[in-house]
């Protein structure tokens, strides 16, 4: 392992200056990296919740179960995010990707099923017949609740995609930033010249 990193990605080539502004948000709103600090504040709430639902006597067994299990984790990943955006090291990013790919896989299986599965109850529910008026009532409430669910996950999924790409833009940012610190070391060019919000000025 290359010192600074987890994989050193050998293939990528940097032959250009790099700047902290032209990696952005989907939106092209903000920087990246100020879309991911926004998006890691959000997360370390999100844990701090978690954390006042393990010591709160109101919780349910199984609201408690799953922040037991999710809470080691999510400590682990925001530590690694905060880090990467204080020091902007490429190890502590590709840490946070490793576990956060995982995350994302297990999001969009979660998210296939569900899909699947409120569809095929709403679809059999759709299809009954003979029923009473105050059946036929409940059967619309129900549909327009699954309608409401499967609407909740689509936005859901589309705030994942959002995340993602802001994610991997901050990577490139991180990772191009240091490729070419380590280009310039090995021409013996001094690190200093190389700032982190200023464009990094092409070698002669």
């Amino acid at each position: 392992m290359v010192r600074g990193w987890c994989w050193y990605p050998e293939t990528v080539q940097v032959k250009q200056a790099v700047n902290e502004g032209d990696y952005r948000c989907c939106c092209n709103g903000c920087k990246a990296k100020t879309g991911f600090t926004i998006w890691i504040f959000l997360d370390a709430l999100s844990l701090l919740y978690s954390f006042m639902q393990l010591v709160s006597t109101t919780t349910d067994r199984t609201t408690l179960v799953v922040a037991s299990l999710q809470s080691p984790v999510a400590t682990i990943m925001v530590i690694f995010a905060i880090m990467s955006i204080l020091t902007l090291k490429p190890v502590y990013m590709q840490v946070y990707g490793i576990f956060y790919l995982i995350e994302v896989v297990l999001l969009a299986i979660a998210f296939v099923v569900a899909i699947i599965g409120l569809s095929v109850v709403g679809f059999e529910i759709s299809q009954s017949h003979g029923i009473t008026t105050q059946q036929q009532n409940t059967k619309t409430t129900i549909l327009t609740v699954i309608a409401e669910y499967i609407a909740s996950l689509l936005i859901g999924a589309a705030l994942v995609i959002w995340k993602c790409w802001v994610t991997y833009n901050f990577y490139r940012y991180i990772r191009d930033r240091q490729l070419l610190i380590d280009q310039q070391m090995r021409q013996s060019v001094p690190v200093e010249m190389v700032q982190t919000k200023e464009p990094v000025e092409k070698l002669c």
